[in-house]
């Protein structure tokens, strides 16, 4: 592991135990030239039974985009908990809180999003209904595309400067191979950008790639010999690109919080950071990361806009140097 500038032993050891320490009420604010991006985990069981939490998370990021500089917003998948029209709409509800504030947001597809939890033929009418590409399109802030016409599964968004251009990067759930050959040809046409990635299944709940004999291996559902995990992506995509700084997802459960880091073939620092907290009390009581971004570090902390709290010992709170 490499370029923290807390021990990576420490927080190791400490991810998937959070919440037990102690807890300041609201995130640090950024300073001048940082920017904040919220990342949202997975929120099915918001939409299944609580979705004021749902609300409350995206209402705090409306009403707080100006004072903690949020330019964008990213879900890691699974918006809902099942294909059913209640529960869309409970999304909708909830999105719409960003839509109305012009804050940008890019929103994975998890197993759960998908017509039959992840068919072979990967049908997503719902999600596309609920997300169409005009969703998107319509924004004074949306700079980006789509892999394939009418589907926004795999979206990407650029955040101009100043000083740095972020290239904001959305992959399917299991990507097939022809979707890493499209990230592979924007990562290269973007090449000044620092990229984040975001998708589904890649970190497992220890800190390791998702790969061969994980439960919830993405290659473990209908999608079959399609679906490439989290160590297809690191040798086939990540490790081979040099602006690839960040790696975002959830999908698994037997832990909340995962992380480490990695050199890329040309030495770029790689974090990449997994968090989940379905299986907490009432779906995951609003956990939620809000990364502060400044030129040369990422600040990490994790807050309940549901309980007013920030998780301020070592799993919630650090710094990835950049």
């Amino acid at each position: 592991m490499v370029g923290l500038s807390t021990p990576a032993k420490d927080i190791k050891r400490r991810l998937n135990h959070p919440g037990g320490g102690q807890h300041a009420n609201l995130p640090d604010l950024p300073a001048a030239g940082e920017f904040s991006i919220a990342f949202l985990p997975d929120t099915q069981e918001y939409s299944a039974g609580y979705p004021d939490l749902f609300r409350a998370q995206t209402r705090w990021i409306a009403n707080n985009q100006a004072r903690y500089n949020i330019r964008a917003v990213l879900h890691a998948g699974d918006v809902v908990d099942r294909n059913e029209p209640d529960q869309w709409a409970n999304a909708d509800s909830a999105i719409r809180l960003l839509d109305d504030t012009e804050v940008p947001y890019l929103l994975a597809i998890g197993n759960h999003d998908y017509d039959s939890k992840g068919d072979a033929d990967r049908l997503a009418t719902s999600f596309n209904a609920a997300f169409p590409t005009e969703r998107y399109t319509r924004h004074a802030w949306w700079q980006g595309g789509f892999f394939e016409p009418g589907h926004t599964e795999n979206t990407y968004c650029l955040l101009p400067g100043p000083g740095q251009d972020y290239l904001l990067l959305n992959l399917e759930f299991g990507p097939r191979q022809a979707v890493i050959d499209w990230a592979h040809d924007l990562l290269n046409s973007h090449a000044r950008h620092r990229a984040i990635l975001l998708t589904h299944s890649y970190l497992y709940i220890d800190g390791t790639w998702v790969s061969d004999g994980h439960r919830h291996n993405p290659k473990l559902y209908a999608l079959g010999p399609t679906a490439n995990d989290g160590a297809d992506l690191w040798h086939k995509l990540v490790s081979r690109r040099d602006n690839i700084h960040l790696v975002l997802c959830g999908h698994h459960v037997g832990g909340h919080l995962a992380y480490r880091c990695d050199r890329s073939q040309a030495g770029t620092a790689v974090h990449q950071l997994f968090a989940n907290w379905q299986q907490a009390d009432n779906g995951g009581n609003g956990w939620m990361h809000l990364l502060t971004i400044a030129p040369q570090a990422a600040r990490v902390q994790t807050f309940s806009p549901t309980l007013g709290q920030v998780q301020a010992d070592l799993a919630g709170k650090f710094v990835m140097a950049l």
